[in-house]
């Protein structure tokens, strides 16, 4: 449980010059608004990193090109944008309440500020104006004491050589009023201190009153920072909150969205959309540049093409010259493995002729 609740009950003390508790009082609301200060270049800040976070969400929102809906996967990046945007937003919000917050907290800062100097200031004058007193008094007092001393000494002078009887008559006459003068200074001296007694004790309850009133009105500020301060940091709570609940709202949102996407469907849809065919090419089959030849007699005319022979003489008469060669006219060389080998060779693609007996010369 708390101890003392008041300030006009704790901030006193017995010197009667001290001013301990009003330093006391005046540090702690030098640190208050020290506080306030901070708190406000908090929210200032805040509000100057969401709205930059809020600028640069948008800027991704914009750079994102894609707007064609394929299929669920593309619905979901449509959300994805859609949301970012919407998150983009309740952060420029943020971004002005926070600002708002800054604004707020300064103009009460402000306010405390010249409260508390008028407070300080009326406390001063009257504190001023009672030590003022208190020197003036002390002073007298001290000038009623030397003239108290000074009366005394005169006295006890002055009854000492009365009853001599080698003093003169007007030696005796000047101690006589001497004393007499010693006793109207101290007079003087004790009205003059007496006086000032009062006027100090009118200054001290003065001030009395001036700090007693400054206390209260010190507490009320205090208690007001306190509860203003409070509540706006609890403000600063809730932005950071609704924040959050927009952003998971958002999350939620997409998450829906994604609990949509299926990849075989997708897979399906494309599939369906933009299919070209289920029958695959066929197998490329070897073609022989020179047709259904046996594997050996191609080997051997490879080296010297039919094409490229020399004409051959005509046999002497008696002489059955060798069948001509002839190659089909579209015929193609086929190169296998790029070593100059050739498969067997379908005879069909060829045709040899031979010379008749009627056609001998």
């Amino acid at each position: 449980m708390p101890g003392l609740t008041h300030f006009s009950d704790s901030f006193w003390g017995t010197g009667f010059t001290s001013s301990a508790g009003f330093d006391a009082l005046v540090q702690r609301m030098n640190e208050g608004k020290k506080l306030s200060r901070e708190l406000e270049d908090y929210f200032r800040q805040r509000g100057k990193l969401e709205s930059s976070y809020s600028q640069d969400l948008m800027k991704l929102f914009k750079s994102l090109k894609m707007k064609e809906v394929v299929d669920t996967i593309e619905k979901t990046w449509n959300s994805i944008k859609a949301e970012v945007e919407k998150m983009a937003e309740s952060h420029s919000k943020a971004a002005s309440s926070f600002q708002k917050q800054s604004e707020e907290m300064k103009k009460f800062a402000e306010v405390q500020t010249v409260k508390k100097r008028q407070l300080e200031d009326h406390v001063k004058r009257y504190q001023q104006n009672k030590n003022n007193m208190y020197t003036k008094c002390m002073n007298n007092k001290k000038n009623y004491n030397q003239k108290c001393q000074e009366r005394d000494t005169a006295k006890s002078v002055f009854e000492a050589n009365r009853q001599s009887v080698t003093i003169t008559a007007k030696e005796l006459e000047k101690l006589r009023m001497k004393k007499e003068k010693s006793e109207e200074e101290k007079s003087k001296a004790d009205l003059a201190y007496q006086s000032s007694l009062d006027a100090l004790e009118h200054a001290r309850m003065e001030w009395e009153n001036a700090f007693q009133t400054a206390c209260n009105e010190f507490q009320s500020l205090e208690e007001e920072r306190i509860a203003f301060m409070r509540e706006e940091m609890w403000k600063s709570t809730n932005i950071d909150s609704l924040t959050a609940v927009s952003v998971d709202e958002s999350s939620e949102t997409i998450r829906k969205v994604l609990e949509t996407c299926q990849v075989e469907e997708d897979i399906s849809r494309f599939i369906e959309k933009c299919k070209t065919g289920q029958e695959r090419p066929a197998k490329i089959q070897y073609e022989n540049y020179y047709g259904n030849v046996p594997v050996e007699n191609n080997v051997k005319s490879h080296a010297t093409p039919p094409a490229n022979r020399a004409p051959q003489p005509i046999p002497s008469q008696g002489t059955r010259p060798a069948p001509p060669q002839s190659r089909a006219p579209d015929a193609r060389i086929v190169d296998v493995e790029q070593d100059s080998m050739y498969s067997t060779i379908d005879s069909s693609d060829s045709t040899y002729s031979t010379i008749d007996s009627s056609e001998r010369l």
